[in-house]
């Protein structure tokens, strides 16, 4: 689709990456279950070892590079660009292996099925607006390397150091340490999060812990908002609502907001079930960490393609009803690929005939 890699050319430096990165995209899209460098070349008029270099090949252009470009590009652009009433959520997720040859995979704990599954792990970081959202970042996670913590604190530096903006960071109760939230503070930003029933506070000159807020809060029926100091943390504004515990450093906010910041983060998790589901996050078959990180970064511009879509109409002149969904594009793009292929055979078969291509009967 010529829509894809003249997309694709905002990104890349060389015309034959772009071309094979929409090839790539497009295969995305369109294959449903098990996705490989095999499914691409067999899509499209490639090799496998083109696709192979491309994906594999260390020196021949630079991921990062390029997913810089593609968020350079969305903020650029006064539909897509990052919004100070904006969040950036931090999460990770999994993805399942069988083998023990893929670069990061371990027996660690993979949230999609709640225990301990052979899988790689990724520390991802997500913008989201009353408009719009969109991936950032990953970083893959190897267990007794760098903390999962640290990684998430590399992704909060990069996203203001590139000039992004929002004003809230939220993440789930495992990542509200003290590293993460002194992070936030450097860029001078909000957090909004959840904390522990355990943890010590001090209030009103007494030492408690949370769980007690907790217990007093739900017999009375009463919300407790109040700024207490936490033991090993500082000053802080506790927020104890319908049995839920949230921290923040936001004291202006209504207390509304900052649980709906906080619940917000959600999009993060439907944004992985998106990206699983219907663009071959996780079903990778590539083993080295280029090539595991470019394939990701890949997903994340077959996903930006889908909102620039969007924005741009790109498929009202060739689809009935518009694109909203996901679903819809892949759909849109199946059904592109299948007419194109048949146009094809046709062609060949009018060949054969002696009879003009395209002839209109």
């Amino acid at each position: 689709m010529k829509s894809v890699s003249k997309f694709c050319d905002k990104f890349f430096d060389k015309q034959k990456h772009s071309t094979i990165a929409g090839n790539y995209i497009e295969s995305l899209f369109s294959t449903e279950g098990r996705f490989s460098l095999e499914s691409v070349s067999d899509q499209h008029d490639l090799s496998y070892e083109q696709v192979h270099h491309f994906i594999s090949d260390s020196y021949s252009w630079d991921e990062e590079e390029m997913n810089n470009r593609r968020l350079q590009f969305l903020n650029s652009h006064k539909f897509m660009q990052t919004s100070p009433s904006g969040i950036l959520v931090l999460d990770d997720t999994q993805a399942i292996k069988h083998g023990h040859h893929t670069d990061g995979v371990a027996y660690q704990h993979c949230g999609s099925t709640g225990r301990s599954e052979n899988c790689v792990a990724f520390v991802t970081s997500h913008y989201a607006d009353d408009h719009k959202d969109f991936p950032h970042k990953a970083t893959t996670y190897y267990p007794n390397e760098e903390s999962k913590i640290d990684l998430a604190c590399n992704l909060i530096d990069d996203f203001y150091k590139s000039n992004l903006n929002a004003s809230h960071v939220t993440f789930d109760i495992w990542y509200c340490a003290k590293q993460v939230i002194r992070t936030v503070e450097k860029h001078k930003r909000f957090f909004a999060t959840k904390i522990k029933l355990n943890r010590v506070i001090f209030y009103r000159g007494k030492r408690l812990d949370v769980r007690s807020l907790v217990t007093a809060s739900t017999a009375t029926g009463a919300c407790f908002d109040k700024k207490v100091i936490f033991k090993d943390l500082g000053r802080y504004r506790l927020i104890v609502s319908g049995g839920e515990v949230y921290i923040t450093n936001d004291f202006d906010s209504t207390t509304e907001k900052v649980i709906n910041v906080y619940h917000r983060r959600w999009i993060i998790d439907q944004s992985y079930h998106a990206l699983k589901d219907k663009l071959n996050f996780d079903s990778f078959q590539v083993r080295k960490p280029v090539s595991i990180l470019r394939h990701i970064y890949l997903v994340f511009m077959a996903y930006t393609f889908f909102i620039w879509s969007k924005v741009k109409h790109t498929f009202k002149k060739i689809c009935e009803g518009a694109i909203e969904k996901l679903s819809d594009m892949c759909q849109a793009i199946k059904n592109l690929n299948i007419f194109q292929k048949a146009k094809m055979k046709i062609n060949d078969l009018l060949a054969l005939l002696h009879l003009k291509p395209n002839l209109q009967v």
